[in-house]
């Protein structure tokens, strides 16, 4: 109300964003009237195994290229080096049962959308059914669906990829795929002009308000470089449980299972054995070290972010936050929370003596190795 009164008393300001607040309003109750049906498409129908799996072999069907020779249209060697390695590495973690599970309800909740919203593909499985009579359409629907579908089983998928493009995009599940295209194009189509008109839209809103307010304004922290500072620090994580501020080489040894993720490579181990530490050796604890802790401020996305000393000398690389501070992003406590970084030292460590990428050495440190 504030806003709007001064710009009702700047008759040039009104001119130009005596508006904007009205058009971001419009905009947002035009995505109200398709954000539902968007979200159970695309958050989760389409994050489904089998469905995700369908979208991709439509894509590479879609993709073939006429052979110069034999004019026939066949599929590179790069897209099944691509498609093999996705559909291999998502089978390796997926369960059929679990997989049909979720599809199941992710039908059910497209099932629930507001009339205006509904899904056609949706539709066709349960028509004008309810409550139990539904749930038996949809859950047929899943079970045929997984029966008729090649795209659950390695096997499958392999066999599927050698066949024409016809043959691929006619699998039941790329078939489905298909369908649930026809509303979800357009959907796309409209989120894509949503955010490019409430992108002008704020740009006009932040120009009027640093009119209003007449004072600095904070610069926009997803476009402006950040900085957090802070100290190496221990911390206490619970009563009797102190961790320290560095974790070493040794304590890699000791972590060993000889189970992934916790399996060290022979040459590492030798390394170890031999003390052969060379110049990243810390004094202090006697090894390498590998991590540290300290009261750093990051967040999601801050994975990668260096981490400097005082002198503005690269001393290691964030990449985690510690367990006892995953509140941070609403509430910071210095006691307990800690951004966890790689050591500098280990990595080159890594980089000279167990992979001797000396050409690496040469590049990261500018001198000769």
């Amino acid at each position: 109300a504030k806003f709007n009164a001064f710009l009702s008393s700047q008759p040039e300001l009104q001119k130009k964003y005596g508006t904007v607040l009205s058009e971001i309003d419009a905009a947002y109750k035009e995505l109200r009237s398709f954000n539902k049906k968007q979200t159970v498409l695309g958050q989760g129908i389409y994050a489904v195994d089998i469905v995700r799996l369908a979208g991709e072999f439509k894509t590479f069907a879609n993709s073939f290229v006429e052979d110069s020779s034999s004019g026939e249209k066949k599929p590179t060697e790069a897209s099944m080096k691509r498609l093999k390695e996705s559909y291999t590495g998502t089978l390796k973690n997926s369960d059929v049962n679990v997989d049909k599970s979720l599809l199941t309800a992710m039908l059910k909740k497209a099932a629930e959308l507001p009339e205006e919203q509904k899904i056609a593909a949706v539709q066709a499985i349960v028509g004008n059914k309810t409550g139990e009579s539904l749930e038996k359409a949809i859950r047929n629907f899943v079970d045929d669906l997984y029966d008729d579908s090649k795209l659950m089983t390695v096997e499958g998928c392999d066999k599927l990829m050698t066949m024409d493009a016809e043959d691929i995009l006619d699998d039941a599940a790329v078939q489905f795929s298909l369908e649930l295209d026809k509303d979800f194009t357009p959907i796309q189509a409209k989120v894509a002009a949503f955010n490019a008109k409430t992108a002008m839209l704020r740009t006009r809103l932040m120009e009027g308000w640093m009119k209003w307010k007449n004072t600095e304004i904070y610069p926009d922290a997803n476009r402006t470089l950040r900085f957090t500072y802070g100290q190496i620090k221990s911390y206490e994580a619970r009563d009797a449980v102190q961790y320290n501020y560095v974790t070493s080489l040794s304590g890699v040894m000791q972590k060993e299972t000889g189970k992934d993720p916790f399996v060290v490579p022979d040459k590492l181990k030798s390394l170890w054995s031999a003390k052969d530490f060379g110049m990243y050796k810390d004094a202090k604890i006697n090894d390498v070290p590998v991590a540290f802790v300290a009261t750093l401020d990051i967040t999601g996305g801050n994975s990668g972010s260096p981490i400097m000393n005082g002198k503005g000398e690269l001393i290691g690389v964030a990449f985690d936050g510690n367990w006892e501070g995953m509140a941070n992003d609403f509430y910071y406590q210095p006691s307990v929370n800690r951004t966890i970084g790689v050591d500098s030292r280990y990595v080159l460590f890594y980089v000279d003596k167990y992979a001797n990428a000396q050409n690496l050495l040469k590049e990261i440190m500018n001198k000769q190795f």
